[in-house]
């Protein structure tokens, strides 16, 4: 097991980075801090989901292409939501509705911390309001 990064720019004042996670078996999986994307995963050299050309691409792509959405997964219609009897408006970005959690977290630059064991290797990702 193995874990590594790649800076490959800025944002913010904050590095945009690589991380390379990589199994005994030939499998690695690339995420960025960029979005918290998951850029590639690679099997035996081949890319098994669909991706950008270059992790500097994902900042012009706005498809929400591997990248965290949320903290809602979806639609919410006309941005509101009932918790009990309170009616809450969250911020519109999708017609007149509310889509993937708001503007911003597939945009925002995130805190990551790699590590791996023995038996695995992971990257945590963490995003501070």
């Amino acid at each position: 097991m193995k874990t590594s990064f790649n800076k490959y720019g800025r944002k913010d004042g904050k590095d945009l980075c690589e991380i390379v996670l990589e199994n005994d078996h030939g499998m690695i999986v690339k995420v960025l801090n960029y979005g918290a994307t998951l850029e590639k995963v690679l099997l035996n050299d081949e890319n098994m989901i669909l991706s950008l050309n270059s992790p500097a691409d994902y900042s012009q792509e706005r498809n929400y292409l591997g990248g965290t959405v949320g903290r809602i997964a979806g639609r919410v219609r006309k941005g509101q939501w009932r918790h009990g009897l309170e009616t809450h408006q969250l911020p519109i970005n999708d017609g007149e509705n509310h889509i993937h959690g708001g503007i911003g977290t597939d945009t925002e630059v995130w805190d990551f911390k790699p590590s791996c064991s023995e038996n695995s290797a992971r990257v945590d990702l963490t995003l501070l309001d």
